[in-house]
């Protein structure tokens, strides 16, 4: 079977959304697993703002005029991020996905590091990943709920503005070492990102509460009041990808009613530094 893989297109939106639902349900049927696509209307939204993100480069595995793989590189910041990745499972096991991550490792090849996120039951994409040069730095649990405690009043929670930019990514410098600055500016366009704020001072702050947003905190006492303060101001659950490291943190969810949803592995490719601080993980890392 002839494979050709070409940079994606805005008409590639609708069959890139149907690949990536498809190639997602399998695995979630398959490991008995929630889906991070649960619709086809989902995935096509998420890749319609892929392929619309100048800051992002995607590809397709075409064969007989049919799109049968998808895979996208983030090159908003310094550290690259990839997925998500998919073949349709009529066209698996044919090193389709070997092929869509060659090609972004080659467009990413000057990056300093180039992160993923790994749903660890999923065997062959753990296999493919390591087997191009990724290695697993963190394992992680996705978790969903909603806090049980009431949030500090001392502690000002309220959404992060365009002046915040600067004083959050010198948090996030802090924390992992690099900055996101370009994502933190995504995160104001398209979620709601909150900061949390003691004396006119930023002491955590969160892109988004589901699992496309990342947080950082200088400690894990900021972080929860962070998380308190955000389910408060809302109704709708939380869910977080939370490094497995922080156990302390971690133990906290599960009391506060947190459950665990899905494992996960942070990969990496390239540099790396172990995050200080608390922090939450995105779906990319």
């Amino acid at each position: 079977m002839d494979v050709t893989i070409r940079q994606a297109t805005t008409d590639d939106t609708d069959r890139c959304g149907s690949v990536i639902y498809l190639a997602f349900k399998g695995i979630a049927d398959r490991y008995q697993v929630p889906s991070f696509f649960p619709t086809q209307e989902f995935a096509t939204e998420v890749i319609d703002s892929l392929i619309a993100n100048p800051s992002v480069f995607g590809v397709v595995a075409e064969s007989d005029s049919q799109i049968v793989g998808a895979n996208f590189l983030d090159e908003s910041d310094i550290i690259r991020k990839i997925g998500p990745t998919a073949v349709h499972p009529d066209f698996q096991s044919r090193k389709i996905g070997r092929k869509l991550m060659e090609a972004l490792l080659e467009r990413g090849r000057e990056a300093v590091s180039i992160r993923l996120i790994q749903e660890a039951s999923n065997t062959t994409s753990l296999s493919l990943y390591a087997s191009v040069g990724f290695d697993v730095k963190e394992p992680a649990v996705l978790i969903g709920g909603k806090p049980k405690s009431k949030p500090d009043p001392t502690i000002e929670i309220r959404p992060l503005q365009e002046s915040d930019l600067e004083e959050c990514a010198a948090l996030c410098k802090q924390v992992y070492g690099f900055e996101r600055f370009q994502e933190l500016q995504q995160a104001i366009e398209h979620f709601s990102p909150f900061v949390a704020v003691i004396q006119n001072r930023i002491i955590a702050y969160a892109t988004a509460t589901n699992f496309f947003g990342h947080g950082v905190a200088k400690n894990e006492a900021d972080m929860q009041a962070l998380l308190l303060g955000i389910a408060a101001a809302g109704d709708d659950p939380l869910s977080l990808i939370v490094p497995l490291c922080q156990a302390s943190f971690f133990r906290w969810c599960l009391g506060e009613g947190f459950r665990v949803i899905n494992t996960v592995n942070i990969m990496a490719l390239g540099e790396y530094f172990e995050p200080q601080g608390c922090y939450f993980s995105s779906v990319a890392y």
